[in-house]
């Protein structure tokens, strides 16, 4: 039997991870570019590129997240409906 539908915990669950993983993010590449370069043209092009990695990273992140619960909500509603039906 599947586990149960999308809760609210769910959906938490995935907003302090994306939240823990920005964060860290954040912090972590600030401190790596200052350690790479000294240089502000430099710093400049580095924090261009990190921003784009933050982007395809976090995506990549909300996706998996998002398909695992939806997957679980999907399988829930499957298993009702079949209920119903020897109902």
């Amino acid at each position: 039997m599947a586990e149960a539908p999308l809760t609210r915990a769910h959906v938490l669950n995935v907003v302090l991870t994306y939240a823990a993983v920005a964060s860290l993010w954040i912090l972590l590449s600030d401190k790596a570019v200052l350690l790479v370069t000294a240089d502000p043209d430099e710093m400049v092009r580095i924090s261009m590129f990190k921003g784009w990695a933050f982007v395809a990273v976090t995506s990549l992140l909300l996706y998996f997240l998002l398909n695992r619960y939806w997957g679980r909500y999907t399988a829930a509603l499957t298993d009702q409906i079949n209920a119903l039906k020897l109902i």
